[in-house]
């Protein structure tokens, strides 16, 4: 028969307290916890034994085929002096650790365990307690028992067992259902156990009972503004609650601050607009980490949406802090690695540590998430990817697919812009990412294939630029690119909607010339609007529309990596031919566009989501 595995910890006990012992004591905890685990796997059948992740979580866990999970803490304290003081900070210890394995194995039905391992008293301490009713597991049971087991807030475990480090301890096992109970020895703790293991039930996606089965699926988006002044990731936010709100879910957006028109609008689409209280000193994206002060005292989220790196720490803070047995969505918008390599520039520096902690940021977030949403196909697939190997059951994963924006009307074919103006949409703060060396060396190769004449020439219109001196960067970088060959002209970021549908209306053709994009917002906005687009192959909107309309499209997609003169040959080559028939390029887009929108569109996305939270959407 295999050695019970307390026995290392046994005669480790029977040692007087001496610095030897002190080594002796980690190094025999050590090897507890390798038997554990093997004894456990033994019973735990058809379950895994993953690495434990380096976060001061789980000693080890077990994952069954089904994606059940029981994960283990080991936690041993040696009995002598200040021995109430140190059983405080171990409770506090252990609490902090029980959250830190709840992020670690979000899945349903994760089930968390802990054993709890007091060393006997030494011969000094056994004449201390020597006539004396006082036991030492007393106070540690009473305490686990009102700080550690599981309580309605999801905090804490499910399963604790307490005992002695000798052959005729007893130990006691207890969970919030069944109490406590003596069992006799540490073989049948782990009985214990392995009995709990084929009855996993979701206990950290319940939501309250006040909660359970009544009324719409209540949803707390994460969003830096209502409006889309930080660009493609407000967009998506305030796009997604809105259909969301009319798929009738209960739809809360919690931003740092609000205008009136912000909540008018808001209310105008039953979304409801909450802010946190100001905090002198704390940043806007900072004060998101606290609750929302504008909310019912009851108020308790099903579901919280964060977006990234960028507000995925923030949803969750709030699940963690206040709503912990709500759902996580994780949202992914960019994929750090592909978009920091694509920043460089060859023989300048790497920007590889960087993009390593960007990287392992937004998998830790992603991994610890209830669900993973990828904006689009190029994204989804890097994060599924990305979580895979680390030792974690990884949560499910769907793709996103924005919608077309309803401009209201598209451009007439028969009326094409009366000027050669080609545009880029872009966040430009970096030129190099964007590709504005593309589509500046384009302009200059259609304006050579176009003719000589100043009508014909076109001018290149990037709208996007930074304020101060980052438009200097800007412009500096397109004038040793191009100038004085291309005309161009600067307009900083804007997020009115009149301001942008002025440049689309005004534009013959639509550059995104990314060397990576995560998705293309800003093309899905002309191809909505009925504009010609020439794409960057290496973005996610190529991808999708390369997967819905395959052959219809190639002509659209193009190169943006390789030999950089046959890269901007190709680009301005479909430039000058789409510049110099406008009406043709334009019937072609309204095709795009009509095609495409019998296809996405924000409701799907939204129900989409819906489905794969286990909430039907109610049309």
């Amino acid at each position: 028969m295999p050695v019970d595995p307390l026995v290392t910890l046994t005669q480790l006990a029977t040692m007087e307290e001496t610095p030897r012992f002190g080594r002796a004591w980690q190094r025999g905890v050590a090897a507890f916890e390798d038997e554990l685990a093997e004894r456990l796997t033994e019973r735990f059948a058809g379950a895994q034994l993953p690495v434990s992740g380096p976060d001061g979580g789980a000693d080890f866990a077990l994952v069954k085929g089904d994606g059940a999970v029981l994960a283990v803490e080991v936690k041993t304290i040696r009995y002598g002096g200040g021995f109430s003081n140190l059983l405080r900070n171990r409770m506090q210890e252990l609490l902090a650790t029980s959250v830190t394995m709840r992020r670690e194995f979000p899945v349903s039905g994760a089930l968390l365990g802990i054993i709890g391992i007091v060393s006997p008293p030494s011969s000094k301490w056994r004449e201390a307690l020597s006539g004396s009713a006082t036991n030492p597991l007393d106070r540690l049971v009473d305490m686990t028992e009102q700080v550690l087991l599981r309580d309605v807030d999801g905090v804490g475990f499910d399963h604790v067992a307490i005992g002695l480090a000798a052959d005729d301890g007893d130990w006691l096992v207890l969970d919030p259902e069944n109490g406590r109970r003596a069992v006799p020895a540490f073989s049948a703790v782990m009985d214990e156990i392995a009995a709990a293991s084929p009855g996993l039930s979701d206990r950290r996606g319940d939501v309250p009972p006040r909660r359970r089965g009544s009324g719409p699926t209540r949803i707390l988006l994460v969003g830096d503004e209502w409006s889309s002044s930080h660009g493609g990731l407000s967009t998506v936010n305030r796009e997604l609650a809105v259909a969301l709100a009319a798929r009738r879910a209960d739809v809360t957006v919690d931003v740092p601050s609000a205008s009136s028109d912000d909540r008018d609008a808001a209310s105008g689409v039953n979304v409801n607009l909450v802010s946190p209280l100001r905090v002198p000193g704390l940043t806007p994206r900072e004060l998101l980490c606290t609750r929302p002060v504008t909310v019912p005292a009851d108020y308790y989220p099903d579901v919280i949406i964060g977006h990234g790196r960028v507000l995925g720490p923030h949803a969750e803070a709030l699940r963690g802090q206040f709503y912990p047995n709500a759902k996580r969505v994780h949202i992914v918008h960019t994929n750090a690695e592909s978009l920091e390599a694509a920043k460089e520039t060859p023989g300048g520096p790497s920007r590889m540590l960087l993009s390593d902690d960007r990287r392992e940021l937004e998998t830790e977030l992603a991994i610890t998430a209830d669900l993973v949403v990828g904006v689009g196909p190029l994204l989804t697939g890097a994060i599924e990817h990305s979580m895979r190997g680390r030792g974690r059951p990884i949560p499910k994963v769907i793709e996103l697919t924005p919608g077309l924006r309803d401009w209201g009307e598209v451009i007439d074919a028969e009326d094409p812009p009366q000027l050669n103006q080609v545009l880029v949409l872009a966040r430009a703060e970096d030129p190099v990412s964007k590709g504005l060396d593309i589509a500046a060396l384009a302009v200059v190769r259609a304006s050579t294939l176009l003719g000589t004449s100043p009508s014909a020439r076109p001018t290149l219109v990037v709208r996007g630029v930074p304020a101060g001196a980052e438009a200097d960067k800007v412009k500096l970088y397109l004038e040793s690119v191009a100038q004085p060959a291309v005309r161009f002209a600067l307009r900083p970021y804007s997020d009115d909607e009149s301001s942008i549908r002025a440049d689309l209306w005004q534009s013959r053709v639509v550059l995104m010339p990314s060397r990576h994009e995560g998705f293309g917002l800003a093309a899905l906005e002309a191809i909505a609007a009925g504009v010609p687009v020439l794409i960057s192959e290496e973005s996610g909107l190529a991808q999708l529309l390369e997967r819905e309309l395959n052959e219809e499209v190639a002509e659209m997609i193009l190169p943006t990596q390789g030999d950089a003169s046959r890269v901007v040959a190709t680009w301005g080559d479909a430039l000058a031919e789409r510049l110099k028939n406008p009406a043709t390029a334009f019937r072609r887009a309204n095709v795009l566009r009509d095609r495409l929108s019998a296809i996405i569109s924000w409701d799907k996305a939204a129900d989409a989501l819906l489905e794969a939270l286990g909430s039907p959407a109610a049309s």
